[in-house]
This record gives C-alpha cells, sequence and structure tokens, in this order.
C-alpha cells in the first residue's frame, strides 16, 4: 500500500509538501524511491527575531567536511567526500565535482555561540541539481566538544516538485530557533545529501546569514483548574495549573498571604496543591510564575469551604400541576386532579394518571442564583405506556414575569422507556437573575389516556458556582446568545452567523471581540442548520426536501429539490465546480446520505454514529458531525463510514458546528444558549492508506503531537477551497 501524509492548510484542502530525506535505519541503506519518515524528536519553529548580535558568514571560520550519521549513537563520522566550496563575505556554496559518496552529508561548518540556550538564526538558501530528487538542503547542529549531533536541533528543506530537470529552486528565506540548553557554542553544518555515486551535480547557496540573540518578551500561560466548592469534611480536593513558556523559570504558590510551594518548572508543567483540611469561608490560592526573562503571569484560584455545599430536593417548596404548552406564554402551574405526586428530601415523583391534553405536566419551585449560574446535578428516570410518551425536561423561567429562559431536554420522547435512574449535569449562565423557577416536567402532546410519569431524585443546587464549571476540557472560549435555542452556525469573512430556531433570526458577531455586527430575520423559512461557500447560503427546512441557496443578504436566488427528507445538519463542497455535492442527515432513517447538487439524487449514504445527529461541516476529508444526545462530536472518514475520533462533552449539547479561518471549531448548545469555540482543529495530522486492489481509503488516526516529515515519490492534488 501507498502510505501518504495529508494535512489541511489554511482553510485549504492541499497536499503537504513531501521531503525526500536519505538516511540509514539500523544500518540498513534505503533507495531513492523508498518512502521513509523521520520521527523528530523537537519541534523546529519559525520565529521573529529580535536583536541581531553582528554574526555573519565573514565572522566565522568554515571548514569543509562530509559524515555519514550514525543514527544508533548520534556521532557525526567525518570522512572525505567528492565535494567542494566557495565562501566570501556574503555566501557559502557548496558544490559536488564528481561521482559522489552514497549517502554522505556534504558541506561546511563552524562553530557558534549560544544565547541563554537558544539558538536563533535566519538567511536565504538556494539549491540546484540534474534531477529534481538531489535537491536538498540540511542544516545541522554538533556538538563541539564530542562532535555527537543534535537531534532536537536540526532542519532539511528545498526537495523538489516538479518532474524536469535541471531543476533551480531559487532562493528561499529560513528562520530557526533551536532550544539548546546548557550550550555555550554548537557547530553548525550546511549540507546537501549526496545519495548516489553519480553525479547529479548538486549546489546549495546560502547568503545573508545572521544570528540572532533570543529575547522572550511573552509572559508564561497559566491554565488554571477554576474555583473550587468543598465540604469541610471531604477529602482528595485538589487545585491544579498547567504552566507553559518557551522559557521557563520558578513559580511561588501563596494560601491567603502564606508562601506554601516554591521550585522551578518546566514548559507544560502541571501544579497540584491539595486543599483538605481547611477552615469553613473562602481561601484564596495565588500562584506567580516567572520564566528566565523575567517574565510573569499570576492566576488566582478560590476554594470555599461550607459544611453543606448543596440544596437538595427538600430545601425548597414545590408546586405540582400543569400549565399550557406554549414557551411564549408565562409558566403558571395549576393543580390538576388526575395528577399524583409525592416528594420528600430525596424523590420527586409525577404520575398521570387519566387523561392530559397538550399540557406541560410536574413540578416547580423558586430556586436562588449565585454568580450568575446555575449548577444542577440530580438523577432522572421516565416511563410510559407508550415508548415516544416516555419524557422528562427541565425548564427555566424568570422569577417575576415567568417567561422561559432554557429548555433542556433530559429524557427526550424518542427513547425506549427508562427502567432505571440516570445521571444529569448542566450548569446555566443566568447573568443578572438572582432567582428563577425551577419546572421538572413531561410534554403531554397526545390525545391519548396514557400513563406517564417521570421522577427526579438526589438533587444538588451548587451554593456557590465557578464559571469554570461551564470549560469543559475542549473548550477555548465561549459567547451567550441573544436568543435561546441557537443552532446553526458558519464562520463567515471573519465573523460569525447563528442562527435561532425559535426566532428564523441569523446574528452575525465577530469572532475575535465577540461583539455583535449585526442580523437578518429570514422570511419564510425555518432555518435549523445552515452552511455557506463565502458567496452563498445552504439552508433546508426540517421534514421537507427542499434545498434552499440563498445570497449573502439571505434572499433565495435557487430552490433544489433533493431525493431525501431533511431531519438535521447539512453541508456542502465543490459548488463552483462541475461535480458539487451536500451531505445532509434523516434522524428517522439514521443515515447521512451525500447528494449530487446537479440533480438532487443520492450518491451514497453512510449510517449516523449516533441517535440524534444535528450539525454537520465537512473540510474536504472529514465529516463531522454532532450528535446532541450523547454530547459528541464525530469525526468520521465518509469514504468508508470510519469514526477516526469522539469528542465528549460533560456538560455541552452540541448542536450546529463549523470551523473558522484558522481551522478550530465552534458549536452552538441550543438547550444553554451558548455557542463555544473549542481547541480542536481540523489540522491533526493524521496518515491515510490506499488499498492498491480496490483504491480504498483506510484511516489511521495520529496525535499531532508527533512531528513526522513524510516522504512520497507521487503528489496527489485536492480541491484548494474548502466550501467552493
Amino acid at each position: 500500500m501507498l502510505i501518504v501524509r495529508k494535512r489541511l492548510e489554511d482553510r485549504e484542502i492541499s497536499l503537504k509538501r513531501f521531503k525526500l530525506l536519505i538516511m540509514y535505519m539500523n544500518g540498513k541503506k534505503l533507495s531513492i524511491t523508498t518512502i521513509i519518515i523521520l520521527l523528530m524528536t523537537c519541534t523546529i519553529v519559525a520565529v521573529s527575531f529580535s536583536s541581531e548580535i553582528g554574526t555573519i558568514i565573514e565572522d566565522l571560520t568554515w571548514n569543509e567536511g562530509s559524515f555519514l550519521p550514525n543514527y544508533e549513537t548520534g556521532f557525526a563520522d567525518y570522512t572525505p567526500a567528492n565535494f567542494d566550496s566557495e565562501i566570501n563575505s556574503t555566501h557559502i556554496h557548496i558544490f559536488e565535482t564528481s561521482g559522489g559518496e552514497y549517502h554522505y552529508f556534504a558541506g561546511v561548518y563552524a562553530l557558534v555561540p549560544v544565547t541563554d540556550g537558544v539558538l536563533s538564526l535566519t538567511f536565504e538558501a538556494r539549491a540546484l541539481a540534474d534531477i529534481k530528487e538531489a535537491v536538498t538542503f540540511g542544516l545541522l547542529t554538533i556538538n563541539s566538544s564530542d562532535m555527537k549531533y543534535l537531534t532536537g536541533a536540526r532542519a532539511y528543506d528545498l526537495q523538489g516538485e516538479i518532474d524536469f530537470a535541471p531543476f533551480d529552486t531559487g532562493y528561499h528565506q529560513f528562520n530557526y530557533r533551536f532550544e539548546l540548553e546548557g550550550y555555550t557554542e554548537v557547530y553548525l553544518f550546511f549540507f546537501f545529501i549526496d545519495a548516489t555515486t553519480a553525479n547529479w551535480n548538486q549546489e546549495v547557496w546560502i547568503r545573508n546569514l545572521a544570528f540572532e540573540e533570543f529575547i522572550d518578551e511573552d509572559s508564561p500561560v497559566i491554565s488554571s483548574s477554576g474555583d473550587l466548592f468543598i465540604e469541610q469534611s471531604s477529602y482528595g480536593n485538589q487545585i491544579s495549573w498547567t504552566l507553559s513558556d518557551s522559557c521557563p523559570g520558578t513559580f511561588e504558590i501563596y494560601k491567603d498571604e502564606e508562601l506554601v510551594e516554591s521550585r522551578g518548572w518546566n514548559n507544560l508543567d502541571t501544579v497540584s496543591l491539595n486543599v483538605d483540611n481547611l477552615e469553613i469561608g473562602t481561601h484564596t490560592f495565588t500562584i506567580n510564575v516567572t520564566d528566565r526573562f523575567n517574565n510573569s503571569a499570576i492566576d488566582q484560584t478560590y476554594v470555599r469551604v461550607s459544611e453543606e455545599p448543596f440544596l437538595t430536593i427538600g430545601d425548597f417548596d414545590w408546586s405540582f400541576g400543569v400549565c399550557e404548552r406554549d414557551c411564549s406564554l408565562p409558566l403558571n402551574v395549576s393543580p390538576y386532579e388526575p395528577l399524583i405526586y409525592d416528594v420528600n428530601d430525596t424523590v420527586l415523583h409525577v404520575l398521570e394518571e387519566g387523561y392530559t391534553h397538550d399540557l406541560w405536566v410536574g413540578a416547580s419551585a423558586s430556586i436562588p442564583v449565585t454568580n450568575g449560574l446555575l449548577s444542577l446535578s440530580f438523577e432522572g428516570k421516565a416511563i410510559s405506556d407508550y415508548t415516544y410518551a416516555a419524557r422528562l425536561d427541565v425548564r427555566i423561567c424568570d422569577s417575576v414575569f415567568k417567561q422561559e429562559i432554557f429548555n433542556y431536554p433530559v429524557i427526550l420522547s424518542s427513547d425506549i422507556p427508562m427502567t432505571d435512574f440516570e445521571q444529569y449535569n448542566k450548569t446555566f449562565i443566568l447573568d443578572g437573575y438572582e432567582e428563577i423557577i425551577l419546572f421538572f416536567y413531561f410534554s403531554d402532546g397526545w390525545s391519548m389516556d396514557w400513563n406517564q410519569e417521570f421522577w427526579v431524585r438526589n438533587l444538588q443546587i451548587s451554593i456557590n458556582v465557578s464559571e469554570s464549571i461551564l470549560h469543559d476540557s475542549y473548550v477555548d472560549s465561549y459567547f451567550v446568545s441573544p436568543d435561546s435555542n441557537p443552532s446553526g452556525i458558519v464562520s463567515y469573512n471573519d465573523n460569525l452567523l447563528v442562527a435561532t430556531q425559535r426566532t428564523d433570526v441569523i446574528h452575525q458577531f465577530d469572532s475575535l471581540t465577540k461583539e455583535f455586527v449585526d442580523s437578518w430575520e429570514i422570511s419564510g423559512i425555518r432555518i435549523n442548520n445552515f452552511d455557506t461557500n463565502g458567496s452563498h447560503f445552504f439552508c433546508m427546512e426540517k421534514g421537507k426536501s427542499y434545498l434552499y441557496i440563498l445570497d449573502e443578504n439571505f434572499n433565495t436566488v435557487e430552490i433544489l429539490q433533493i431525493d431525501v427528507i431533511y431531519e438535521n445538519g447539512l453541508t456542502v463542497f465543490n459548488t463552483d465546480s462541475n461535480d458539487p455535492y451536500m451531505f445532509v442527515g434523516n434522524k428517522q432513517t439514521a443515515k447521512i446520505y451525500k447528494i449530487d447538487l446537479n440533480d438532487g439524487s443520492i450518491i451514497s449514504e453512510i449510517t449516523t454514529p449516533g441517535p440524534n445527529i444535528k450539525g454537520m461541516v465537512y473540510d474536504g476529508i472529514f465529516l463531522w458531525v454532532c450528535d446532541k444526545d450523547l454530547r459528541t462530536i464525530f469525526r468520521i472518514f465518509p469514504e468508508n463510514n470510519t469514526i477516526v475520533q469522539e469528542y465528549q462533552f460533560q456538560q455541552i449539547n452540541p448542536n450546529g458546528i463549523c470551523y473558522d479561518d484558522d481551522g478550530y471549531l465552534w458549536i452552538t448548545d441550543s438547550s444553554s444558549s451558548i455557542f463555544y469555540k473549542l481547541n480542536i482543529s481540523i489540522y491533526d495530522d493524521f496518515y491515510t492508506e490506499i488499498d492498491p486492489n480496490d483504491g480504498t481509503f483506510i484511516v489511521s488516526y495520529i496525535p499531532a503531537t508527533m512531528i513526522f516529515i513524510a516522504m512520497v515519490i507521487t503528489v496527489i492534488g485536492f480541491s484548494k477551497r474548502r466550501r467552493k
């Protein structure tokens, strides 16, 4: 099988440039046509430099050298090779003079200074050869004391990608920064790879070489586990911080004003502190972090200690009854005769025994709100004589006008009747509220005499809630929606457009400042999820088979009938090409269909990964699908219906999904009226294997934390824009 590495670059579907390396692995020579993957042990990053220290080509003493690198010991074995060099005040020129030495690195080296454990340099390089496979350029650093090359400070570039010779790359600008902690000087070695005994007339030029003193002006970054609310008698309570910086230094931790810990730290170091046995009250833990350049950062975490950290069912006065099934009306719960209920300190139980129709049936109570947040934890259960009537919902209304703020489905009507309790946790943002009405209920929309009932037990409402509880591990930041039930979301002209289910309004936000920009009311179309190709918008209405194509002002310009009834989730691709298509989801058939946008016909179909698919977005390789019930985003390879990754949330019920110009995912949560930016990028590295027997793809995901250079001879092309 042919193994290729593909990477999504800057909102484009493109094949990353593949680089040819010739190396020894376990003493075996690899042929030039062999595909080789070199695992890099240290990330090489481009940087912007600050102050030049004045070292240029003519300031250094250069020597010719060639060596066969020993990949087991790391030593550079210097031997003669057939090449020559010319060096003046502005240029280094290395060139092959006759038949080469197979697999030797040939070039020039000089002793260079290392400043504060960092070697930063900038230069221009050019390469020339008779065949493109020989157009290589390399850079190594070598320990000046034992001539052992440093695996974490090396680079290979300038592999040609076209099939004619001779090939001249022209000059390219390079900036490198190497972490060389503990070194004051190293040998810097510029070379080309002499791959065969043939004379391919290889040449490399280096010019405008300058070394820079690395000056770190960035403060350390502190990621906190968040404020903690604990019961005094509990044990095993910890707070933690993750520290990151390119030049780590030291930190100090204070409890209130008392120093409790101080030491040095490494990049991405996680510092944890036990906070058991604290006195009742609020305690402040402050961490002061400093790097080697005296940049600092401070974070304060509050630990609140109480004898009774939660309010429970028995702390509230519950009203049992029914109200009209209309979210636009005030919540007025009235007693109802067929309703049977009971309540104690731990359990709420509501049973409909008789006929009700078009009513919400349940229990309500006034609940205090602290810090603008309401955090609920409870176990729920619902059963009914009919599967689709088993239901339990949570409704939150303001305590003055009794109008709905949030509606949170716990057990959906499409679920199998439950026979045991399940745990539910949810935190709601309620800025400006000190009290709300909490309503547990089922929705009786059936003109049948079905017995419906639900239970709520072990309810815990936190007395003090930290905003950090909203942040699942995948969340970078969030916006509060101006309307309830945000559903679809797209990235458009560096802004976010968000659709709301119940108002048929599109809101536009600046994704950086979170500021409101504009809004549009979509006349005649109830948008749930939608997509854009940058010039038009694409949407469908639930239960219908018409795709609406809208202009930038959301005016309908075309209507296409497709061979699928739309339920939830759609995304378009290649809309400006001859083979445009879309993916659309149908919950009832549990299928995601690939639709030909020329005639609306079905091209192919795959099975949905979960029971309640909502939004989806396609990046040209993977299909990202939200399942609201499972609180999960699935990353699917649609060619063979392979689930490559799953991202599961604790607090969020993902609905709409898109990615921005930087490749980061955004999702909406219609039940909590928030949309979130995630720290998940579509640019993660992966491999695909192409089966030579049938040409199908087999996906193998590789974590992005591992740095690889993959090499292939054949370059596979992809469409260069995601949504055309």
